[in-house]
């Protein structure tokens, strides 16, 4: 999809052109082989030069990027959080089992009652920590003994819970070896935490949540396309300016040897050598300019890649050839259509009405939280000794102002979020808007570039017909100005070549249809997605 560079060949006595396309591929090839994460053209040359197509790029980042590999760990655990909240209301089994060993120890004081023969004697009745009554026989002396009772104690308990939709909270525990075998408790919730809508709201919020995280992740994706796409393109333009550049030059040392001829002949004056050895200076200059840009967006590129072997990727030139046969896309939809899109693709307008339905079901709750706490609670015990009993509950804090502002809270909250997706509805049509007058504007001054472009080329046609046929009216500097006249008009027609593509990318990810643009990749990385 890019413009036609024209090679320049300066031979001696004229100056030939002959032109090559330039090339960008924006769809993916059908059949590209791919070994260890690289297609395999790239396999064979680790470290080298590869070609790289932009679907090829795409692939590698969508499979190696670490900012993308982070964000497909965090939806493992973002799954399990909401299997988690989704099983409030699947029953739980608690088993316990206990040995234990209790020792007591017990102080029995004597008591001294006179006799007749002056000697004292007695006994004194003292409890153990059971409550069993022991008695001792205690012989002469003040101080009682300290006698000690060791008794050892097991239990087998299992408790089973269960929370109903409504609020209902069952608890059955068993106990074999207690005199009560089974114990049954229930509490209903009559007012505060009572109902479906309550008691499923903790559910339904790990569900928006699970959505929000959904939706980010493909955001991430999205953001990380463009800049792709963009990195991409701009290695296009780089790499096509060092060719550009090169012809040039080649043109122009070629242009420096005829000259010298002509010095040395006489037919020209040395102010002209001067004048070509200055050109060619700065197109040096230039060239080593494009070089380091095309390193740098090779450099740019691999940091998506985030590869680990060190590689210089270069675009295929049957990619860039094949562009010239394409027709450049055009926006065939009305800015009313491109809105109305926005408004249903858009993953953060979408990310905004979540948020407006989480912030009112948390009102709803809020506002339940206020009503008075009375449940009613029963229980039922089974053994050698049955009883149940049934209890009506009412409760209420007072002076707590934690409540009456988790309400009002929640009341905000939705309206700030009802102000954010009016905000995004409006910046949304504002976007397309700019948008579209970019890629009109982008166009525009592309169909100015090619025409400036075929401008220079004529111009510098002209100048070498007057130099062949007048011999000297049209001097060496006119031809050398023209050249650089015509290697400008080419690198600012594909640069703007880039920016009219580049404009279209962005209209895409403001209406929200890159994934759809590039699902076809996208859906050999279903965990990207999901």
């Amino acid at each position: 999809m890019f413009c036609r560079v024209t090679r320049i060949c300066f031979a001696i006595g004229s100056v030939l052109l002959s032109s090559s396309p330039l090339v960008v591929q924006a769809q993916p090839p059908a059949n590209n082989p791919v070994r260890n994460g690289l297609p395999l053209s790239a396999s064979k040359a680790m470290g080298k030069t590869v070609q790289l197509t932009l679907a090829d790029v795409i692939k590698l980042v969508l499979q190696g990027n670490r900012d993308l590999k982070n964000a497909t760990l965090d939806r493992i655990v973002q799954r399990q959080e909401l299997k988690e909240a989704e099983g409030k209301f699947s029953p739980t089994i608690t088993p316990s089992f206990s040995f234990g060993v209790t020792k007591s120890f017990n102080t029995n004081s004597e008591t001294s009652i006179p006799t007749d023969n002056g000697s004292s004697s007695g006994t004194s009745n003292s409890s153990n920590s059971s409550g069993d009554n022991v008695e001792n026989v205690v012989g002469t002396g003040s101080l009682g003994e300290q006698n000690s009772s060791t008794t050892f104690s097991r239990d087998v308990q299992v408790s089973a819970n269960l929370l109903t939709r409504i609020g209902t909270q069952l608890t059955l525990t068993v106990n074999p070896l207690s005199t009560q075998k089974l114990e049954l408790s229930i509490a209903q919730p009559l007012l505060r935490g009572a109902g479906r809508l309550v008691n499923e709201a903790s559910v339904k919020n790990a569900r928006f949540t699970e959505k929000q995280n959904i939706l980010t992740l493909k955001q991430s994706v999205i953001d990380k396309l463009t800049e792709t796409i963009a990195a991409y393109r701009t290695l296009i333009k780089t790499q096509e300016a060092v060719r550009i550049q090169s012809l040039a030059l080649n043109s122009k040392q070629k242009q420096l040897g005829f000259t010298k001829i002509l010095v040395e002949a006489g037919r020209k004056a040395k102010v002209e050598l001067v004048e070509t050895q200055k050109s060619l200076a700065d197109t040096e200059q230039s060239l080593g300019a494009a070089r380091n840009s095309f390193a740098q967006a090779n450099s740019d590129l691999l940091k998506l890649i985030e590869s680990n072997q060190p590689l210089n990727i270069t675009v295929p030139q049957p990619d860039i050839n094949a562009l010239d046969n394409t027709v450049l896309p055009k926006i065939v939809r009305s800015p009313e259509d491109l809105v109305a899109l926005a408004y249903q693709k858009r993953l953060d307008y979408q990310q905004a009405k979540i948020a407006i339905d989480t912030e009112k079901l948390n009102q709803r709750i809020a506002r339940n939280n206020q009503l008075w706490n009375l449940d009613l609670q029963g229980n039922t015990s089974l053994g050698e000794s049955s009883q149940a009993s049934a209890s009506l509950v009412l409760k209420k804090t007072f002076g707590d102002r934690s409540v009456k502002t988790e309400v009002l809270r929640r009341r905000i909250g939705v309206l700030k979020n009802e102000n954010r997706l009016a905000q995004l509805t409006d910046n949304i049509r504002r976007e397309v808007s700019d948008r579209l007058r970019d890629i009109d504007s982008s166009l525009m001054q592309l169909k100015t570039a090619q025409q400036t472009r075929e401008f220079a080329d004529r111009q510098l046609q002209v100048s070498q017909e007057r130099f062949k046929r007048r011999g000297g009216q049209t001097t060496l500097f006119e031809i050398i100005q023209k050249q650089d006249d015509l290697v400008a008009a080419q690198n600012n027609e594909l640069n703007t070549k880039i920016d009219y593509l580049n404009a279209i990318t962005n209209l895409e990810k403001v209406v929200g249809l890159t994934l759809d643009t590039w699902k076809d990749l996208i859906a050999a990385n279903q965990s990207l997605i999901q």
